[in-house]
């Protein structure tokens, strides 16, 4: 077999098995989702919607999604959630409700997912009887609870009281690092049986 004939071959094996391998890695493949990540923004208006200024933002992850619902705050699993007014920022750190009677709602009612704080008591059992309380230090914040007007979509701290959205914040789909190992491994193994292979077909046809 001519030398261009059996490079053409080769070259089309090469492509061949490329894209098979390309193929069964990215078929196989997962991608990990980053903790579902809801923001806040709290208004000082009591209007039934968050509307300029905003005087506080916040943050809520965890780490398992459990889709719409209603859900025990304990059930997410690990959490994280930061609310910041001016100076002063609330975690998860200042909750003094029991975290057993917390609930959080997850809902699609339009475009974006939305989060909200509920409690399985009308109103909760901490020190100022929200569906979620915090202190910190001389400041605190609550959620409204249930009994309330059943929106749950009211806060109050020491020197704010309005509304407050929570939506989920999307990010995009990160490669699995051993997705990415796995078709690293493919292109270089079949680079290098490539290069061998030509090196052989030089001596020989030499």
């Amino acid at each position: 077999m001519p030398l261009l004939k059996r490079k053409g071959f080769h070259s089309r094996s090469f492509v061949l098995a490329l894209a098979i391998t390309c193929l069964i890695v990215l078929g196989t493949s997962t991608t990990a989702q980053a903790d579902p990540l809801f923001l806040f923004r709290f208004d000082n208006t009591n209007n039934g919607g968050v509307t300029p200024p905003i005087v506080g933002n916040g943050s809520f992850s965890f780490a398992n999604d459990l889709g719409d619902g209603t859900h025990a705050l304990t059930s997410l699993g690990a959490f994280s959630m930061s609310f910041t007014f001016g100076g002063t920022t609330f975690t998860e750190a200042h909750i003094v409700t029991p975290l057993n009677e917390i609930l959080v709602i997850i809902s699609t009612p339009g475009p974006d997912r939305r989060i909200q704080f509920s409690n399985i008591n009308l109103f909760g059992t901490g020190p100022f009887f929200g569906a979620i309380d915090f202190i910190n230090g001389a400041f605190s914040l609550s959620f409204e609870p249930p009994g309330n007007d059943g929106v749950l979509d009211q806060y109050g701290t020491n020197l704010f009281f309005g509304n407050y959205v929570g939506f989920e914040s999307r990010g995009a789909p990160i490669p699995e690092p051993t997705t990415m190992v796995l078709l690293g491994t493919g292109l270089a193994g079949m680079a290098l049986k490539v290069s061998r292979r030509r090196k052989a077909l030089r001596s020989k046809d030499g």
